[in-house]
């Protein structure tokens, strides 16, 4: 890997890693409406994906990308491109504060849920009682409806917490070229 190409690289667990890598498109593939693309920086093979706007590279463009690194591979969620100025980073930085704000909504919402659940169920045993069965099914579907609540959440928030991670390493090293 030649030095301008070598990756920074922040810890992450199961086997996952935010990395971000700078250098020259050395070979570049389109796919979908030129909304992906397969590339190769400093040898690496970067899988990229650029959602509702085509990817503006061409070989030989200097770029920086950052994403995932995976045992599967490099998988590339944002990019500057320093030769034309097109980059996918900008898209984000509005749209990640209420992404992360509906997470932990989200996540307050399913804590909420299951607590009101809980306390519902100390006060009026449903086992016990003949019209139980009824209000353990509301019980099941309240506590159902908060795990998929809760999953979605988790979700929200992790992608969030990598696309803020991504954006900081892209910042990072722009601004290391920049001195």
């Amino acid at each position: 890997m030649t030095p301008e190409a070598a990756p920074s690289e922040t810890p992450a667990s199961r086997g996952l890693t935010s990395r971000v890598v700078r250098g020259t498109v050395e070979s570049l593939a389109f796919s979908e409406c030129n909304t992906r693309a397969t590339l190769s920086i400093g040898g690496q093979g970067i899988a990229l994906t650029r959602p509702r706007k085509p990817i503006l590279m061409s070989n030989g463009d200097r770029v920086i990308v950052a994403g995932m690194q995976s045992p599967k591979g490099f998988f590339a969620t944002l990019f500057f491109n320093e030769s034309n100025g097109d980059n996918s980073a900008d898209e984000f930085r509005r749209p990640l504060p209420k992404l992360i704000a509906f997470g932990v909504a989200s996540l307050l919402g399913f804590l909420a849920v299951v607590v009101t659940v809980a306390i519902a169920a100390l006060r009026e045993p449903s086992f016990l009682s003949v019209g139980g069965v009824g209000r353990t099914a509301i019980y099941a579907t309240s506590i159902a409806a908060a795990l998929v609540l809760g999953a979605v959440s988790v979700f929200v928030l992790f992608a969030g917490a990598h696309m803020f991670e991504s954006l900081r390493l892209i910042d990072r090293e722009r601004m290391r070229s920049s001195r």
